[in-house]
């Protein structure tokens, strides 16, 4: 489990100071304040989002994204890790 706080501007990619990003598990994150986020996938593909606070949103493992903080105060989520079992 990690708690990340990303200031106004700075991105996931950034605040994990890594060049890239990509999952080797999945993931489920817990919102804690409102995040204006900006995505951009390998594809090109560019999402704006506001998740609110309390939201929980899951992701597979080998997802590979940047995560950019676009609103006015840092973002705060909990992420928690799916170890496979086995």
């Amino acid at each position: 489990m990690t708690s990340w706080s990303v200031s106004r501007g700075l991105s996931l990619r950034q605040a994990q100071k890594l060049a890239g990003t990509r999952y080797a598990m999945g993931y489920v994150i817990t919102v804690v304040t409102d995040c204006q986020m900006h995505l951009e996938n390998p594809d090109g593909q560019v999402l704006n989002v506001l998740v609110h606070a309390g939201v929980a949103c899951r992701r597979d493992a080998g997802v590979q994204h940047n995560v950019l903080n676009t609103g006015a105060v840092p973002m705060v989520f909990v992420e928690v890790e799916i170890k496979a079992q086995g």
